[in-house]
């Protein structure tokens, strides 16, 4: 039976999942050897963490209901938008319309799927982004775009969920043993711990665990 008081009482916030994007890695402040490390990387696998590690992540959040509504009524009413646009600067004293749909970041027809998809990035990403910048991922970086896209729809398909557990899974000397010992192996808590870490992915709290390893990491470094 749905316990209803223990709902009402929960602390729910939407997910979130830090997205690695190393393809987009030239727009990210990494150092030149950082970023020719990268490029030596072959398996994803391998390039996703490095990537993790130095930063190179595009944080997403899941929508609500509301949202998701909004996306679609917005990705319909902007391509309408779009189309009286272009059909109104065409009648303006030789405006070089190329040149604007350049500026804008998108074509005179943009397709319904790419329109919401692009609606759901614009309101998924947890940095504030323009729909500009949306459409603009969308055409020049289409896998990352749908990469971003997918998992926005994944995390509220999830639901709200309750605070993280990653910082009680921290206290755990055996957790901070495994990362070291993955850290060596190039490997996830995933395949290592999959008792802890089932689902056969990456998921946000080992995202949130390889973050507090690598800052403890780094303090230890600087006391030596």
């Amino acid at each position: 039976m749905f316990d209803i008081k223990a709902f009402e009482k929960a602390t729910l916030t939407q997910r979130a999942f830090d997205v690695p994007v190393p393809g987009l890695v030239e727009w990210f402040g990494v150092s030149d050897d950082q970023r020719e490390h990268l490029a030596t990387l072959i398996t994803s696998e391998s390039r996703d963490k490095y990537a993790i590690e130095i930063g190179v992540v595009w944080p997403v959040r899941g929508l609500t209901d509301d949202e998701l509504e909004r996306c679609a009524e917005d990705a319909r009413g902007n391509r309408q938008k779009l189309a009286d646009v272009f059909a109104e600067v065409m009648q303006i004293n030789g405006a070089d319309v190329d040149e604007i749909k350049e500026k804008l970041g998108v074509g005179e027809s943009v397709n319904a799927r790419t329109a919401l998809r692009a609606e759901h990035v614009y309101r998924g990403s947890v940095n504030p982004i323009s729909i500009r910048v949306a459409y603009k991922l969308g055409r020049a970086f289409p896998v990352e775009f749908r990469m971003l896209a997918d998992k926005i729809m994944e995390l509220s398909g999830l639901g709200g969920g309750r605070r993280k557990k990653a910082e009680s899974l921290w206290r755990d000397p055996a957790i901070k043993a495994a990362l070291a010992l993955c850290d060596l192996r190039g490997a996830f808590l995933f395949q290592t711990r999959p008792d802890l870490f089932p689902g056969g992915k990456l998921s946000q709290t080992e995202i949130e665990l390889w973050g507090r390893y690598h800052d403890y990491r780094d303090k230890q470094r600087k006391r030596k």
